[in-house]
């Protein structure tokens, strides 16, 4: 019997959800940069360079420390918006498009990295 496809990583039915696609598979706490970035517009070259690594270092060091850090700061700030909005597709969409006036009119991807969560 053949598995049923997945839907799409954005039509997860909540936070909670999205947060169980998004583990690395078979790994108890680990996030996957590969399934992260079925997330649409945000591919894995794009993620790399966020995190400051090397786009490699995304598919064959997944639990590097560098790398985790990145994705758990990244689902906190979706989370925020998550909370705020009660809509995971309005979180993502407002994750990767919304400009924030307070950052130069920077989205929170394109800010957040350099700047935002350290904790």
């Amino acid at each position: 019997m053949v598995a049923a496809p997945e839907a799409p990583i954005e039509k997860a039915k909540g936070f909670e959800d999205f947060l169980e696609r998004v583990r690395e598979p078979g790994s108890s706490g680990l996030l996957s940069p590969v399934r992260f970035s079925e997330v649409p517009s945000i591919d894995l070259v794009t993620l790399a360079a966020q995190a400051g690594v090397h786009r490699s270092t995304m598919r064959h060091a997944p639990d590097t420390e560098s790398v985790q850090h990145f994705l758990r700061q990244t689902l906190r700030v979706i989370r925020a918006a998550y909370d705020l909005s009660g809509d995971l597709g309005k979180a993502l969409f407002w994750y990767r498009n919304y400009p924030i006036r307070e950052f130069g009119y920077r989205m929170p991807r394109n800010w957040w990295p350099q700047n935002g969560p350290t904790t």
